[in-house]
């Protein structure tokens, strides 16, 4: 018998169906209407069309809570950052990007957010594959950081070959206890 800390993910390939896909851009088309209304700033990474990105991320999301069973978060208030979705009690970001790259950058200003585990997975059009998963703290840090191509913006560069992998069908809550981020305590 395998030790469960260490299972390795074995189905890691998502399809969307066609419909699946399509409330994906109808989704991201809504928020990204309401985010520019609301004057909310586009913070993209990527050098591709803001709107492309936003559906690639929520294609992202979409496959990453389809293979979790759990639901995606189809809210279209203008906000910026915060969790995708809640995974064994685990506020996770998912972030994606195109196949064949192995290194992802995130912005130094998302480590004030509240998210527990980040979910890194690749998007080609309706096909979404988990790479695996990073903590808060495996992001954060100063050995990574580094000024980004974008103007006033520094940023975390990370390798995709050091990602956690060790889930399989759930993401285990083995360092909640530890974490550096507050849980949310109702008053």
């Amino acid at each position: 018998m395998s030790d469960p800390e260490n299972l390795q993910l074995e189905s890691n390939k998502i399809i969307l169906k066609p419909s699946e896909y399509s409330l994906a851009v109808y989704l991201s088309s809504v928020r990204t209407y309401v985010n520019e209304y609301a004057k909310v700033a586009d913070k993209q990474m990527g050098y591709d069309d803001g709107f492309l990105i936003g559906v690639d991320g929520l294609v992202g999301e979409f496959g990453v809570c389809k293979h979790f069973n759990v639901c995606p978060d189809l809210s279209f208030e203008p906000r910026k950052g915060g969790a995708d979705c809640v995974i064994n009690g685990n506020r996770i970001d998912v972030k994606s990007t195109k196949p064949g790259k192995n290194k992802v950058f995130v912005p130094e200003w998302k480590a004030k957010d509240k998210i527990d585990r980040y979910i890194f997975c690749t998007v080609n059009f309706r096909t979404i594959e988990i790479l695996g998963w990073f903590l808060h703290k495996d992001i954060f840090k100063e050995d990574n950081l580094e000024e980004s191509p974008m103007k006033g913006v520094k940023h975390h560069a990370l390798l995709l070959s050091n990602l956690r992998k060790n889930f399989k069908g759930e993401i285990k809550n083995e360092e909640k206890n530890n974490q550096e981020i507050p849980v949310d305590v109702p008053s």
